[in-house]
């Protein structure tokens, strides 16, 4: 009975259990994110009456500067402080899969800024590994930490996107992967950091999409074997 109550005190009730002991060792909740008149309510709902915007457009216009803040001040490196309260905010107490979409989405593109950033640098002749945006305890609490200890089977295609980006960013960082225009990898070891999860992912996950789309890349990382 306990155990009922627990799972009803949330309008989502299918969850991604986060198993690990790392700083974002909490429940996921997952696809199916509650009644269709609940997440339309939430989608509808005026929660800003001076600009008239719906909950999900306030989320995101606050998302939008939060990124213009990270991306455009210098030496501005997130903190896994700073990606626990986004974490609890957005997917721990999501009430539909937009909120939770919405984090890894945000996680994604502050990541591909910064390796356009490294990109350029390296363009005019500078190489460094300088992480940018994301410091290195906070790139190893996503990637490790979260992004590989969550339930594949209830990857979106927003979740799976960003742990692609991770997946090709650390194992470059660790000289495993090289790439170049964003698209084209060179890959060097079979044993790639996260290649077990890539393989559970393409064997479990319930999203044709990101079933499509994992299988895709993986071939692609066994073809560009150098």
């Amino acid at each position: 009975m306990e155990e009922n109550k627990e799972e009803n005190k949330h309008p989502s009730s299918a969850r991604l259990s986060n198993t690990g002991n790392g700083p974002v060792a909490t429940q996921f909740v997952a696809a199916s994110a509650g009644p269709r008149d609940t997440r339309s309510f939430l989608d509808t709902m005026v929660t800003n009456r001076v600009y008239n915007f719906s909950f999900s457009r306030e989320m995101s216009e606050r998302l939008d500067f939060l990124r213009f803040l990270v991306t455009q001040s210098p030496e501005t490196l997130l903190k896994p402080q700073q990606i626990q309260i986004m974490w609890e905010c957005l997917v721990s107490n999501a009430y539909f899969e937009k909120e939770r979409d919405a984090f890894f989405e945000w996680c994604t593109e502050v990541l591909q800024a910064a390796r356009r950033k490294q990109n350029a640098r390296q363009s005019n002749g500078v190489f460094d590994e300088n992480n940018d945006f994301f410091s290195d305890d906070c790139l190893e609490l996503l990637f490790f930490d979260t992004l590989l200890k969550l339930d594949f089977r209830f990857f979106t295609e927003a979740i799976y996107g960003c742990f692609e980006s991770f997946f090709v960013h650390v194992n470059e960082q660790y000289g495993q992967i090289v790439t170049s225009f964003q698209t084209q990898l060179e890959v060097f070891d079979v044993k790639l950091i996260g290649i077990e999860a890539l393989f559970e992912i393409v064997l479990q996950v319930r999203d044709a999409k990101v079933q499509e789309k994992s299988s895709a890349f993986l071939m692609k990382l066994y073809k560009s074997l150098n």
